[in-house]
């Protein structure tokens, strides 16, 4: 239940979501980010994704990892796209090494009780040989 201070209120953000180090919380409703087109960000220590009034996703790059983040909006033919990315800095790799890049993805609906920051920080960790990484809504 809301706090009493917030009852009959409605507390939501719906679009592209992200904090993003230094810079903060960073909030594009669908009409800011198809004005802006694109928005690029270069951070440490983010996440960043896209939210409706009862779901959710989000891309948690490593918090060590430089990023070149993104939110974007796209029209694909008819069909209007919204789309957050980011872009590791590149890595060297030697001839018969190995390298890796650990993320995780959270997609899913919006509890009451338990959505919050800490949301965030845990679930699944796995590497990939990929430094990029994308989510996008259609509508």
């Amino acid at each position: 239940m809301a706090p009493r201070r917030f009852a009959g209120y409605y507390i939501l953000h719906e679009g592209l979501v992200g904090y993003l180090g230094d810079q903060g919380l960073q909030e594009y409703g669908y009409k800011k980010i198809d004005d802006a087109k694109a928005v690029s960000f270069k951070v440490t220590n983010g996440w960043l994704g896209i939210t409706d009034k009862y779901w959710a996703s989000a891309l948690l790059p490593d918090t060590n990892a430089q990023l070149q983040a993104r939110f974007s909006s796209n029209l694909v033919g008819t069909v209007r796209t919204y789309q957050t990315d980011y872009l590791q800095d590149p890595q060297t790799i030697a001839i018969g090494g190995t390298g890796s890049a650990n993320a995780r993805l959270f997609a899913g609906a919006k509890e009451a009780g338990r959505w919050s920051a800490s949301i965030f920080r845990s679930g699944a960790s796995a590497a990939t040989t990929s430094s990029s990484s994308s989510i996008t809504s259609i509508f």
